[in-house]
C-alpha cells in the first residue's frame, strides 16, 4: 500500500526564505512588445530560519522579433520563449525532491510561459495509490523538482485602432523528478489559437488551445481566459 506523500505537508508549513533575483528587460512595450527579450533568473533559498532546507531555481527567456512590418497589414511578432526550473532539499527524509508545496506542477496559464491545453497544475510525474488488497485507487499528480517549459507565438493585427491582436501559439512541457532525465520526448504539447486586448482595464488574453499528445483523462480542447503582458 503506497502512503499519499501529500499527507506530510497538510496544514500550514512555515519556511523562511532568501528570494535574490536577476532580471535584463529590453522590450521596447512591456503591454505590447514588437521587439527586445527579458531574461531573468529567480532564487529561492530555505532553511534559514524554521522550515524545510531546500533550493531552488527558475531562468525564463523571452525574445520578440518583428518579422513583417508592413503598412497594409500591420506587425507581425514571432516570440520564442523557454522556462527552466530545478530544485532539490537540503533536509533528509524526500531523496533531494523538493516539499510538495514547491514542486512545479505545469499547465494551463502561467506567469512566466506555461503549457496552455492542459488544465491548471495538471501536468507532472503521477503516482498510483493502492489499498490493501493491491487494488488501485487513485492516480495523484505529486509535481516534479524540476520542468522545462517551451512556447513559441506568432502574434499580427486584428483591429489595431482598438489595439486588438491574434496570437498562433504552439506550447510544450512537463515537470520531472530529480533522477529523471529531461526528456523532450515526453513533452505534452499543445497547439492553439487566441486574442489579445489591449484594454483600459489592462492587457487581457484569451485563448483557445489542443493537445497533441493528449493523456487518457485530458480534455480535447482546453478554453482560457488571461491577464498581463505576455512576458
Amino acid at each position: 500500500m503506497a502512503i499519499q506523500p501529500q499527507a506530510r505537508f497538510k496544514g500550514y508549513t512555515k519556511i523562511s526564505e532568501l528570494m535574490p533575483s536577476i532580471r535584463r528587460f529590453t522590450v521596447d512595450n512591456p503591454i505590447d512588445p514588437r521587439s527586445g527579450s527579458i531574461e531573468s533568473l529567480n532564487l529561492e533559498i530555505s532553511g534559514i530560519g524554521p522550515g524545510v532546507a531546500f533550493i531552488k531555481g527558475i531562468a525564463h527567456f523571452r525574445f520578440f522579433y518583428t518579422f513583417i512590418k508592413s503598412p497594409t497589414f500591420g506587425q507581425f511578432v514571432f516570440s520564442p520563449g523557454v522556462t527552466y526550473g530545478i530544485g532539490t532539499t537540503l533536509s533528509h527524509g524526500l531523496g533531494g525532491e523538493l516539499p510538495l508545496y514547491e514542486r512545479f506542477f505545469p499547465g494551463g496559464v502561467g506567469g512566466q510561459g506555461d503549457v496552455r491545453g492542459y488544465q491548471l497544475y495538471s501536468l507532472g510525474p503521477n503516482v498510483t495509490f493502492f489499498n490493501q488488497n493491491g487494488q488501485p485507487l487513485s492516480i495523484e499528480n505529486v509535481g516534479g523538482s524540476k520542468e522545462l517549459l517551451l512556447s513559441n507565438e506568432i502574434t499580427f493585427p486584428i483591429l489595431s485602432g482598438l489595439g486588438i491582436r491574434g496570437v498562433i501559439f504552439a506550447d510544450a512541457g512537463q515537470s520531472f523528478r530529480l533522477k529523471d532525465s529531461l526528456d523532450i520526448t515526453k513533452l505534452q504539447a499543445a497547439l492553439g489559437v487566441g486574442v489579445r486586448w489591449k484594454s483600459p482595464f489592462g492587457p487581457l488574453a484569451v485563448d483557445i488551445a489542443f493537445p497533441l499528445n493528449p493523456r487518457p483523462a485530458d480534455q480535447n480542447t482546453v478554453f482560457e481566459i488571461g491577464a498581463g503582458s505576455p512576458l
